[in-house]
């Protein structure tokens, strides 16, 4: 069920053009700087979008000129981990051909907000990735961070199965809204 939910929102995905996306990834960052939370937080980690996931770029700058400290993902022993950058310089292409940190400092920081991406999302928070496991993994390991997904409308599902290890997001934001989660 999962994987037949991934592969059809791939796919609808992948049918946004390239203005489409542009102005609904707009309009959820102008949602995501409207949240206390992304307001006062000081250590946030992002993710760098890859293909049609909602833009990030923009975001990881934003953050870095309101002097934030910025963690992004690499993946080393088959696990996630965050490090600090500075500068989308700091990137390299890592595994899955997704830019990494060059420096691979894992942060033992406690995170004040994770972004998280995801392929579909229901209103309570659920989320299914692309199916590794990796953020569960590490979400775990951040029980007091608020958590974001974030997602264009079309991602979010009436209700998506839920298994033991996955971790629900606090919010979710759309280029239309957002959804408190915990509220649901």
């Amino acid at each position: 069920m999962k994987n037949l939910l991934r592969e059809q929102i791939l796919n609808q995905r992948e049918l946004l053009d390239k203005n489409e996306h542009r102005l609904k990834s707009d309009k959820i960052f102008k949602l995501l700087k409207k949240k206390k939370i992304f307001i006062f937080s000081k250590k946030i980690c992002l993710y760098v979008d890859k293909g049609k996931e909602v833009t990030t770029k923009n975001i990881i700058l934003y953050c870095i000129q309101q002097n934030k400290n910025v963690f992004l993902p690499f993946i080393n022993s088959e696990k996630l981990f965050f490090s600090k950058i500075n500068s989308l310089n700091d990137l390299v292409i890592g595994k899955f051909n997704i830019l990494e940190p060059k420096d691979r400092f894992k942060t033992k920081e406690e995170l004040d907000l994770i972004i998280v991406p995801g392929l579909v999302f229901d209103k309570k928070g659920n989320r299914i990735g692309h199916g590794k496991g990796y953020y569960d993994s590490f979400l775990k390991k951040h029980p007091n961070a608020t958590k974001i997904g974030l997602a264009f409308e079309d991602q979010i599902n009436k209700k998506i199965l839920v298994e033991d290890h996955d971790i629900p997001m606090d919010f979710i934001i759309t280029e239309k809204r957002i959804i408190n989660c915990s509220k649901l």
